[in-house]
Formats: C-alpha cells, sequence, structure tokens
C-alpha cells in the first residue's frame, strides 16, 4: 500500500509527505518500503524564470517531470503555525509544514512570500519492487493545489470546497484522496504540486478560475501517512 497525506496552510507553500509501499510479494521476494517525510529534502521554488512553462492539466510544464533541471531549486523549510498541525489533522505523524524560502524577507512564516509556489520530490523505486497494489495521497492545501506525478496531472483542488463541517472552530481541513497507481514507474519519480494562495472564482472545486490573493491565516503543504 502506499499512501501520502499533504497539507498546507494559508499563504504558505509547504509539501510534507510520508510514502509507505506495500506492494503484492510474490513468493521469495521482499517488501518494500519509502518514507518521505516533508522537509528540506523537497527542493522548492517561486521565481518564474526557475519554473518555465507552468503547464495546465492537459499539458503540464517541463517542471513536472524526471530529468528537469532543478539545480536552481532551493530546499523547501519548515514553518510554525499558530492555527492548525499536520498533528491536528492526522494524529501521530511527525510530518511539518513546509513553505519555499524564495521571495520572502525575513524568515518565512507561511503568510509571507509570493501567492505561487511549486515544489519537487524525486524517489527512486528499484526495479527489485513490485508495483503497490494501492498509489494515493491525500492531500490538504490552502488555498488550492495541483497535483502530478512523472509529468501526469493527477488532481486539483481548493481548501474552501474541503474543510470539516464537524469542526466548530471552522479551521480543520479535509485531505483530498488522490489515486496515482498508474502513473508510477520503476527507477526514478518525481512528486510536484503547485500551491496557490486566493480564491476559487466559481462554486465548483477547484474553483476555475483562481484569483490570488488573500493571504490572511496561511495553511502550509504538508504530506504525512
Amino acid at each position: 500500500r502506499w499512501t501520502m497525506w499533504l497539507s498546507r496552510t494559508i499563504g504558505l507553500a509547504a509539501v510534507a509527505c510520508v510514502v509507505g509501499l506495500a506492494p503484492t510479494i510474490p513468493a521469495g521476494a521482499s517488501p518494500f518500503s519509502l518514507d518521505i517525510l516533508s522537509g528540506s529534502s523537497w527542493l522548492s521554488a517561486t521565481e518564474p524564470s526557475l519554473v518555465g512553462n507552468i503547464g495546465s492539466a492537459t499539458t503540464p510544464g517541463a517542471w513536472t517531470t524526471v530529468g528537469f533541471n532543478d539545480n536552481a531549486w532551493v530546499p523547501a523549510v519548515a514553518v510554525p503555525n499558530s492555527v492548525i498541525t499536520p498533528q491536528t489533522v492526522v494524529p501521530g505523524t511527525t510530518a511539518q509544514f513546509m513553505w519555499s524560502p524564495q521571495g520572502v524577507q525575513g524568515a518565512p512564516t507561511g503568510s509571507s512570500g509570493v501567492s505561487d509556489a511549486f515544489f519537487r520530490k524525486d524517489f527512486v523505486l528499484p526495479s527489485t519492487a513490485n508495483l503497490p497494489l494501492i498509489g494515493q495521497a491525500k492531500i490538504i492545501a490552502d488555498d488550492r493545489f495541483d497535483y502530478y506525478v512523472n509529468g501526469q496531472f493527477v488532481k486539483a483542488a481548493t481548501l474552501a470546497f474541503n474543510m470539516d463541517p464537524t469542526d466548530p472552530t471552522g479551521k480543520r481541513p479535509l485531505p483530498v484522496l488522490t489515486d496515482f497507481t498508474d502513473k508510477l514507474k520503476f527507477g526514478e519519480n518525481v512528486l510536484a504540486i503547485r500551491g496557490r494562495d486566493g480564491v476559487p472564482g466559481s462554486s465548483i472545486d477547484p474553483g476555475d478560475p483562481f484569483t490570488a490573493g488573500n493571504r490572511v491565516n496561511q495553511f502550509v503543504f504538508s504530506m504525512v501517512s
């Protein structure tokens, strides 16, 4: 089984993730597992020149693909959040909220910086491992995420449409389930996420068109298992 969670606080673009593989294992084979936690192992960028053509769901940009030149991207940083933590959404996780330090004056807070941030995480699926039975992610983002695996669009969603109606504070997000089993391959893989701060322009999730702005009480990305 492969599971990931992602949450992002408003105004920050952050990603944290835990990956676990429990594939169908033939006789004599060993289980394969891989943990990817949010933090400095993720690369981030906010400068347009480092991202290039962003692309779309139908035609993703090269930044979502394996082999993209991300040498000038910088490690994401963990940031505190006084409103909610990854542990609030998923008890027991050690994931941290993350944000890109690019374009931020001083220490990243989750409400500082630009409205768009981009994240990449490379990992290797060895040929000795069988493909997992399930490849899916549960993602939270404030205000919107666009999620890609190996240059293929997986899912987009907006926080406003995915809040926990039972939370009396009205601040607890619900993870959005995505499935990317068919996007995995042996060898190098890459997870890519665009985080956007703003408001949806329609009443349909993910709320296209989407307008940047309203940088208040931001949540950051956080992938957790």
